[in-house]
């Protein structure tokens, strides 16, 4: 699930939230956030969340998100 360096660069050149990145990462790839939760072994409530900006993601789980996205580490630090 390999995102272009185009697509990357645009959305870490506005403003958006984690959340909002989240979920157009998920939509772009075709993925439920049902399914999202599966592939990083988190539950769906969970991504809800994080999609509306309640709580978000850290850690591990950050970093299972970046390695299913082949994102780098840090592109939701920054």
């Amino acid at each position: 699930m390999e995102m272009g360096k185009t697509r990357m660069k645009a959305l870490k050149s506005k403003a958006y939230t984690i959340g909002y990145c989240l979920q157009r990462l998920r939509w772009e790839n075709g993925l439920t956030q049902k399914e999202f939760a599966e592939l990083i072994d988190c539950s769906q409530s969970s991504v809800s969340m994080w999609e509306r900006g309640l709580c978000l993601p850290y850690g591990q789980t950050l970093e299972k998100i970046a390695e299913l996205y082949d994102l780098p580490q840090d592109f939701f630090i920054k």
